[in-house]
């Protein structure tokens, strides 16, 4: 007459079972109350259940890899790919580019960032050195005869009807008497001087060119095609910028100069020897 819970097999399977006696007023037992439930639907819902808890938490770790990948991508991975690819820039003689980073997380990428940029500037600063000690004249500045040569060896000597390319070299007269009587300074700041107002000269006229070729050796040339009269009408435009006299530390000098133009005619065009042995 005692409440029973339990496995109890019937008929070979098992089922999960509980019993329970049914009293009457005197306290006798009158009848059962059997409750039943087979274990092996039991166990069906419980592996059910596993499964399903399983394939979520699959999904559900997927999901968090995926956002921790892109993440760790975002933050990190794409960062050092542009790092890697400026770098490539850089080698391929690119120097005037910097990186941006567009967040203010992580300090490290941060400073991984303004370290690339301060290198690539330093880089830029000293190139552009370098190019100015390479082919500017230390004296006045201007362009020196390195980068002439250069430049002049790549001149495409292509001449159509009556247009021409030429090479204007001026000589100043007497410098080295002037550097005698007045000392080498004098000479220098003559020199400079001179530079200054042939800049002045040229920059007013398209497509020419100033260069200091040595001493007391200037060369203006012009690399596309003109007409005669033009050349005539700059030749005296130079001549005439002596005219003025120059004052050099208390020293008012007149001095001439010495002009000779080289040009090439009756091109076929293209870059030719024959041009260039003549000009």
């Amino acid at each position: 007459g005692e409440t029973y819970i339990g496995k109890t097999t019937i008929i070979d399977m098992a089922y999960l079972t509980m019993y329970a006696p049914i009293l009457n007023s005197n306290n006798k037992p009158i009848g059962v109350l059997f409750v039943g439930n087979s274990l092996r639907d039991f166990h069906k819902r419980n592996r059910e259940i596993i499964m399903s808890v399983s394939i979520l938490g699959t999904f559900l770790l997927a999901i968090a890899l995926f956002a921790a990948h892109t993440w760790h991508n975002k933050m990190f991975i794409r960062p050092l790919k542009e790092v890697s690819s400026k770098i490539k820039t850089v080698s391929e003689g690119k120097y005037n580019t910097e990186l941006v980073y567009d967040s203010k997380d992580y300090d490290e990428i941060q400073d991984l960032y303004k370290a690339f940029n301060s290198m690539a500037k330093e880089i830029l600063y000293s190139h552009k050195k370098i190019e100015t000690i390479a082919y500017y004249d230390t004296l006045t500045g201007i362009k020196n005869r390195a980068l002439l040569f250069e430049k002049y060896d790549s001149v495409d000597n292509n001449s159509m009807g009556e247009s021409l390319k030429f090479l204007m070299y001026i000589d100043i007269d007497e410098l080295k008497a002037i550097n005698s009587m007045l000392g080498h300074k004098i000479g220098d700041l003559l020199i400079t001087a001179v530079s200054k107002r042939l800049v002045e000269l040229v920059s007013n006229h398209d497509n020419y060119e100033l260069f200091r070729l040595l001493g007391d050796e200037f060369v203006i040339c012009r690399i596309t095609n003109f007409i005669m009269i033009e050349l005539h009408q700059f030749v005296k435009l130079v001549l005439h910028s002596f005219n003025e006299p120059f004052l050099i530390e208390n020293h008012k000098m007149r001095v001439t100069a010495s002009i000779g133009v080289s040009y090439c005619k009756n091109c076929t065009g293209g870059f030719c020897v024959e041009c260039n042995k003549d000009c």
